[in-house]
């Protein structure tokens, strides 16, 4: 849309012109009940309290890679996972996602990068952030001096309650490099 100033009164008036709009559509609620292998499993793991936890992350991505490899990439994800459903009321009421972190770093980036992928399609809320799209929200002028703006909200901010996978962090730009490294100093 085009805003229109009314010099007489001094009143702006604005109308908004919105592009790509997606529906969201909410998923369904899970279901209540374990698969029969998971059940047959937290069955089998109840003298230990970490035990069902450990055999989870052991047989996570079992597709992507092999049982046992980056135990502890696969527990993390699976718990950041957990701490990330969007029907939770203390994530609603409060400013902050709630949700477990993760950051994989490493040299075999093919395998860290498949990991991520398959945990991220198991979240509500999921965003591939790729280099062509804004990282963080963005507000810009329209260039040719109609007045008009664009907001891009960014992958950070679209994943909110949810997963964001970056990619290969090398291929950023280095401003958004150092904007995403005071972020995370920030939360840290």
């Amino acid at each position: 849309g085009i805003p229109t100033i009314d010099r007489c009164r001094g009143d702006i008036t604005m109308s908004i012109e919105a592009n790509a709009i997606v529906k969201h559509v909410d998923q369904p609620a899970a279901s209540s009940e374990l698969p029969d292998s998971v059940a047959r499993l937290y069955q089998d793991r109840l003298g230990s309290p970490y035990s069902f936890a450990a055999s989870l992350a052991f047989a996570f991505a079992a597709p992507v890679s092999p049982p046992g490899t980056y135990h502890k990439l696969k527990l993390s994800m699976l718990l950041s996972l957990v701490s990330t459903h969007p029907s939770d009321k203390d994530c609603k009421e409060s400013k902050d996602s709630g949700g477990l972190h993760v950051m994989a770093v490493g040299c075999n980036t093919l395998l860290l990068s498949r990991l991520l992928q398959y945990g991220t399609a198991m979240s509500s809320r999921c965003v591939h952030h790729t280099t062509d799209k804004h990282l963080f929200a963005k507000v810009t002028k329209d260039t040719h001096g109609t007045g008009t703006c664009s907001i891009d909200a960014g992958s950070l901010l679209l994943s909110h309650g949810g997963c964001c996978y970056l990619g290969d962090l090398g291929q950023m730009k280095k401003d958004a490099q150092s904007s995403l490294q005071a972020v995370m100093e920030k939360d840290a």
